[in-house]
């Protein structure tokens, strides 16, 4: 079987990007035909968009591919995908429309024209869609007439080293943040819920990974309440470089998400998080058994979950959250749910 994975240019670093690029990684491990096609050049200027588009229909007549696996997720992310899906339509290919994005619910509740297209090409023979969560799974069951029942595909760990897991020695009460530095990753919160904690007698180090318009505020937060010396912004790294395991936690006070790939990088290294319940969270994790799940992202809520942290059986959460993982997030749990939505007659 040959796979053709479409999404945008590896030069972007979203989520999306990082999931079409492992889905590759691991097809490859696993001798199974895949090639890439980039939806834009590597500046992703708005004429190399255009020009990938209009090529589109004549490399599928010559590229012999068995499926063609389509990210996309909401807003422009569908409208620029929209004539991929349509083309692979035309040309009778089968195709997988497989959908991101925390939002993608709102988004197509909110625009009649995403709607109807979406209507228009999930209720073909050739179309088959895949999500995050069983929340979008039954959102997408009871609005639209599918011809093929839409499957959860989780996002997958790192394929770098096989699914080995090391666990190295933890510094009590050291945290990490991966993500971009914006309000809905609720970042700004989790800074003054260490600056609550500290003036309380409870001293907690964070290390900050990424990028985002707050960057320069975040800085200037931490300065004025004199937390340089438990809060470090280190910037936005290779994912592939972070040493999660070098961390108690990995903490995630996001507003909204799908599937976050940080919470799984660091269930691939044995590091429990501490999460809002949003997006795939409740799908992901429970509870007091493989996290500590927060009530809400407010400093205050952030304080009693990292509290709640420290009280926990750790060696306990590392098991569990190693055990999850491989369960379902490794490359061969990702390989063996891809092979069943292959497999399914279309």
């Amino acid at each position: 079987m040959k796979v053709l994975i479409v999404c945008p240019n590896n030069c972007n670093n979203g989520g999306l990007v990082k999931v079409a690029e492992r889905q590759f990684n691991i097809f490859t491990k696993n001798n199974l035909t895949c090639q890439y096609y980039f939806t834009s050049g590597k500046r992703n200027s708005m004429i190399s968009q255009i020009v990938k588009v209009l090529y589109f229909p004549f490399y599928l007549l010559f590229s012999r591919c068995d499926v063609v696996h389509i990210h996309v997720a909401s807003k422009r992310s569908y409208f620029r995908k929209l004539l991929y899906l349509i083309f692979s339509l035309m040309l009778s290919k089968t195709f997988i429309i497989h959908i991101h994005g925390g939002a993608f619910e709102k988004f197509i509740k909110g625009s009649r024209f995403a709607r109807e297209t979406l209507r228009f090409i999930v209720k073909s023979k050739k179309c088959k869609v895949v999500c995050l969560t069983l929340q979008l799974n039954l959102f997408l069951s009871s609005n639209f007439k599918l011809f093929h029942e839409p499957t959860v595909l989780k996002n997958p760990g790192r394929v770098e080293g096989g699914d080995e897991f090391t666990i190295g020695e933890k510094d009590n009460n050291r945290l990490i943040f991966v993500g971009r530095l914006c309000k809905e990753k609720g970042i700004r919160n989790l800074v003054r819920a260490i600056y609550d904690l500290k003036n309380l007698g409870h001293i907690y180090y964070l290390d900050i990974y990424g990028d985002g318009v707050l960057k320069e505020e975040l800085g200037e937060l931490i300065h004025n309440m004199n937390l340089s010396d438990v809060i470090s912004l280190k910037g936005w790294v290779d994912d592939s470089t972070i040493k999660y395991y070098e961390y108690s936690f990995n903490v995630l006070p996001s507003e909204i998400e799908a599937m976050p790939l940080s919470v799984i990088e660091a269930m691939q290294q044995g590091v429990p998080s501490v999460v809002t319940n949003v997006g795939a969270i409740e799908e992901m994790l429970i509870d007091g058994v493989d996290s500590i799940i927060l009530s809400g992202n407010s400093p205050s809520e952030i304080s009693v979950g990292l509290l709640t942290s420290s009280e926990a059986s750790y060696s306990l959460l590392v098991k569990n959250v190693l055990m999850n993982f491989k369960q379902n997030y490794s490359s061969n749990a990702f390989m063996s749910s891809c092979s069943s939505i292959y497999s399914k007659k279309g």
